[in-house]
């Protein structure tokens, strides 16, 4: 059940709700065909989406309901409730009745959460402190696994009506606790609150797939996660989150699809625990039409407006297949014949994407296999017209070197596609010879490139020539494939046979980043009566060029004045001294098209400048000095930061070391390298803290930061991490004597007693609701029933409250006390009365209705199992 998928235009904000429709595909519908008792359809409550307000406060109070759900899980559920409330405690946020039993599936209690499968059991968890929630609740008939969830972490487990199970065809409702089939409602346990979002599911999640699960709601609904949040893009792209994940070996998710469009399955190295993949979408246009927004230049690629973005975990998962369902796009546009899949790391498929060809599975389904997804890496769907061309329109080299062309695809092919060529003279002719003609030669680009290239034989020759050209045009390419914009290329052979050689002076050099302008200069062996030239071209490096950037280099000439007498020129270029610490820096210069000379093969035709930051290194450390967490919520971050931006990667390595925690017992946590990335400034280690079952005092283990890399070490250099026990300790019975293994119920007048409203009594004669254990184990006593429930009295025993029992048939329990004790007993109790033949304590289970009772205060009698004493 989806609020937002509630039919737009049905109701209005306010409007009351009679039918919430069941988006799972099964039909199950809710609905409320009484007035009284519709909940309301509230819009833009969280997160911008509507939600289903349960607010009716009449005798009967509201509730929605499904009968015959004929499907109903039966051995195993899963279920994942979007709750918003204030203060509900006896509360029932879903209930299944069946022949079999009017409690066959309860949750209730947001004070206190508890499952009900024909018998009770606490998990201790509170929802109720008017945040949203993720409430995850799971059983299983199989081995009675049975776990709480909350907001992405495991908060609750134990084992539960194993071998039973539920019964189908019974009625499901949801704010109302029912004790019949959609009947006998009680009003005391009817649900004040908001839903956003119900998932039932008729198998037992593993905990990968409840992690997934829970990271879709929560970047739906911008609800803050305990832990294992693994999606780092809810800001921007956070519409049907999906993903694939491994938790341990036997708990791993691996194939998911976001919004029926986009799948992903068969991950190649699903291999570390808490390693997961992904993603979500931005909820861009995908129906409507094609555009050429942030596509390819060239025009024969257009894309559908939506992007997915990626989250990579823990590790890599390896390459993945990826399939899409295009039944709900537009047609392809006029010319574009073939889906393709863009996948791009900065967001702007303008530059920089890798397109791939996908190809037909059957009816809408598209696939691609093998593919690398990386960490933030953004995935769109095009439409492409395939095209073949000259990668650039013009090349040269010397006369002993083959010319090698280069062609490309705008694409990753599937299959290998050719296309032919041909030659023309140009300066250069064959016949001299110069070169060796192609007429119709082929060429060929294999599948899973997007380019390729041939070869054309030049012939060496003797003779000192200006340098000479031809051409060579593409023609009849393979089947599918149109010819690009660019189908000739002019190939110039330069001569190598002049004695006058010009080179770079140095092959390199370099020098600080305030150091503007830099001087690079050419020389050349011999003088000339006539001007020498030769152009010099950027051709690569990590530097940046234009105004604002690292440096400023355009594409020039270098002339020697002919009758000079010099044999050397230079050029000269500006670098930009900015704030910011870098790694050293390039800039690869080239040198060509040489006029009254030759290049010098055997010296130095590229020169490579390279610019050294001057800045000071950014300080990493811990965030945080010290941190702490819960032993059950897992993994435990812990934060390095740096205190200013780099454009180089910041490192050090860390040093685990035991505390008072032990590794391997306590927590697991290996030593090694952090990185911060360039353009970040913080980064996250987790730690895995393992959860036991001893009572303990909290423990801590240390990191130590040392040996940092492009950074120098902070004041943090040491991080405590202190492990908080989430086991029963401390608690003492009256005198020192006991704690909660033993001490199984206190509870005492004066320590949290509760009224109907759920709030501590401070006046006196208050009819008790709660009557709150202090053994710390959460037996707390109830009566829900306003014809039994005691009263409060204050200032009566020694200055002290006391619970007073008096009206007829008064009583207060606890049901499904799951660790009563069974082979022995001590039970103590402070009392005033002149009862004959009453009963103090009273303990009822399936195999005898008086399996323990101390009454008669006028005789006091024990009776247990049948005999009296």
């Amino acid at each position: 059940m989806d609020a937002n998928k509630i039919p737009t235009g049905t109701y209005s904000d306010g409007d009351d709700l009679d039918t919430w429709i069941d988006v799972s595909g099964n039909g199950l519908d809710l609905t409320q065909p009484t007035s009284t008792l519709t909940p309301e359809y509230k819009t833009g409550v969280l997160n911008g989406y509507p939600v289903v307000r349960f607010n009716k406060t009449n005798a009967d109070f509201g509730r929605m309901r499904r009968l015959n759900v004929a499907s109903f899980p039966t051995t195993a559920i899963t279920t994942f409730i979007v709750n918003q409330n204030v203060g509900e405690s006896n509360d029932a946020l879903m209930s299944y009745a069946s022949t079999a039993n009017q409690n066959n599936f309860l949750l209730f209690g947001s004070s206190n959460l508890n499952f009900y499968r024909n018998t009770n059991v606490a998990t201790g968890v509170a929802a109720n402190d008017g945040a949203w929630h993720i409430i995850d609740a799971n059983w299983r008939s199989s081995d009675g696994d049975t776990r709480l969830w909350l907001d992405g972490t495991q908060r609750f487990s134990t084992t539960f009506q194993t071998g039973t199970s539920m019964t189908a065809n019974g009625c499901l409702a949801i704010a109302g606790e029912q004790d019949g089939i959609d009947a006998s409602y009680d009003a005391t346990q009817a649900h004040l609150g908001d839903f956003a979002e119900i998932l039932v599911y008729n198998i037992s999640l593993n905990q990968a797939q409840r992690i997934i699960v829970a990271n879709y709601l929560a970047a739906k609904y911008n609800i803050a996660m305990a832990g294992n949040d693994y999606f780092a893009y809810e800001g921007t792209h956070s519409f049907n989150v999906a993903g694939i994940g491994r938790e341990t070996a036997t708990a791993t998710h691996s194939s998911a699809m976001s919004d029926n469009i986009l799948q992903i399955s068969n991950p190649s190295g699903l291999n570390v625990d808490q390693e997961y993949l992904i993603f979500g979408h931005d909820n861009a246009d995908i129906a409507t039409s094609w555009t050429t927004t942030e596509v390819p230049a060239g025009g024969s690629i257009q894309r559908l407006a939506r992007e997915w973005r990626f989250s990579e975990i823990n590790g890599d998962v390896g390459t993945v297949d990826l399939l899409i369902d295009v039944s709900t796009f537009p047609v392809l546009p006029v010319g574009l014949t073939k889906y393709a899949i863009m996948i791009d790391a900065d967001g702007d498929f303008t530059s920089g994407a890798t397109v791939y060809e996908v190809g037909l599975v059957a009816g809408n389904q598209f696939d691609l296999t093998g593919i690398n997804i990386a960490d933030g890496d953004f995935v769109a769907i095009a439409a492409i017209d395939p095209e073949i061309e000259f990668t650039l329109d013009k090349s040269n080299g010397f006369e002993p070197n083959n010319a090698t062309i280069s062609i490309e695809l705008n694409y990753i092919p599937r299959a290998d596609v050719t296309v032919d060529f041909t030659t023309s003279d140009g300066s250069a002719i064959v016949a001299q010879p110069d070169y060796t003609g192609a007429v119709a030669s082929t060429a060929t680009i294999l599948a899973g490139n997007n380019t390729g290239t041939f070869t054309v034989t030049i012939i060496d020759d003797a003779v000192v020539e200006s340098d000479e050209n031809f051409t060579i045009t593409l023609s009849n390419p393979g089947s599918g494939v149109a010819l690009g914009a660019q189908t000739t290329h002019t190939y110039t052979i330069n001569d190598d046979d002049n004695a006058r050689k010009i080179q770079f002076v140095l092959a390199s050099s370099s020098g600080a980043e305030s150091v503007s302008p830099v001087t690079v200069n050419v020389s050349m062996n011999t003088t000339s009566a006539t001007d020498v030239t030769v152009d010099y071209t950027v051709t690569g490096g990590t530097a940046t060029s234009g105004a604002g950037n690292d440096y400023v280099l355009a594409a020039g000439t270098v002339t020697i004045i002919g009758g000079s007498g010099l044999t050397t020129g230079s050029f000269s270029f500006t670098v930009n001294d900015d704030a910011i610490f870098e790694l050293g820096e390039t800039i690869i210069i080239n040198l060509s098209n040489p006029q009254g000379c030759n290049l010098d093969m055997t010296g130095f035709i590229q020169h490579t400048y390279t610019i050294n930051d001057n800045d000071t290194p950014p300080v990493i450390q811990f965030t945080s000095a010290t941190g702490s967490g819960s032993e059950s919520a897992s993994p435990a971050s812990i934060a390095v930061s740096t205190n200013v931006v780099s454009q180089a990667p910041a490192s050090a390595t860390y040093t685990v070391a035991n505390g008072s925690a032990i590794s391997g017992s306590d927590f697991t946590f290996t030593s090694g390298t952090v990185s911060i990335a360039a353009g970040l400034t913080s980064t996250t280690l987790l730690a895995t803290i393992i959860n036991d079952g001893t009572e303990e005092l909290p423990e801590n283990f240390t990191v130590t930061l040392s040996a940092p890399i492009n950074a120098t070490l902070g004041a943090n250099v040491v991080h405590t991490f202190t492990i908080l026990d989430d086991d029963t300790f401390g608690f003492e019975g009256p005198g020192g004597i006991g704690n909660s293994t033993n001490n199984k119920l206190w509870v005492r007048a004066d320590a949290e007693v509760y009224n109907d409203a759920g709030t501590t009594l401070a006046t006196t004669t208050q009819s008790v609701e709660e009557w709150h254990d202090q053994s710390g184990n959460n037996h707390d006593l109830s009566q829900p029933n306003a014809s039994f429930k005691p009263i409060y009295v204050e200032n009566v025993v020694n200055s002290k409250p006391v619970m007073r029992f008096n009206v007829a048939n008064n009583r207060i329990r606890r049901l499904a006390f799951n660790d009563f004790p069974t082979s022995s007993i001590s039970t103590y109790s402070v009392a005033n009365t002149s009862q004959t033949g009453d009963a103090h304590v009273s303990y009822a289970t399936a195999a005898d209705n008086n399996h323990y009772l101390l009454f008669n205060s006028s005789n006091q009698t024990t009776y247990i199992a049948g005999s009296n004493a």
